[in-house]
């Protein structure tokens, strides 16, 4: 199973961003995935489903893990009901237009906010080992 690199990260990541911008109300979760899967062709590997999580395309899965760096760098906010973009969220997504630096800029700001925070490292032994390659090391992207 192929990782999925930074730059096509970074390419969920702003197309969240964008749906989120466009909709200043918010979306249920599951909405934002499912106009995202609409403007993003995704691959055969990322339309796949993974043993564990038949429920939903790794793209899905794995856009929900990726959005934890959203929310921890205060980019977005996400509850039960709706993900909304933060002003901060608009700002940044005008000042990294390239999708690589977009999502190794938010990766940069969840480590930061993981450090403040005295949270360690999740455990790999602890992780689907299909989601673990698949996102790159869970919220660790590859460069």
């Amino acid at each position: 199973m192929a990782r999925i690199n930074t730059a096509r990260v970074g390419v969920f990541l702003q197309t969240v961003m964008i749906i989120l911008k466009n909709n200043p109300n918010g979306l249920a979760g599951r909405e934002v995935l499912d106009e995202m899967e609409r403007q993003i062709v995704l691959s055969d590997e990322e339309r796949g489903f993974y043993r564990t999580n038949p429920r939903e395309n790794r793209a899905r899965v794995c856009t929900r893990w990726w959005t934890v760096n959203l929310v921890k760098a205060g980019w977005i906010d996400k509850s039960k009901t709706a993900w909304n973009i933060t002003e901060l969220g608009s700002q940044q997504l005008e000042a990294f237009p390239d999708p690589e630096a977009f999502a190794l800029e938010s990766r940069r700001l969840y480590q930061q906010w993981r450090r403040e925070n005295n949270v360690p490292e999740p455990v790999e032994a602890e992780i689907d080992t299909e989601l673990q390659v698949a996102a790159g090391g869970l919220l660790n992207i590859e460069t």
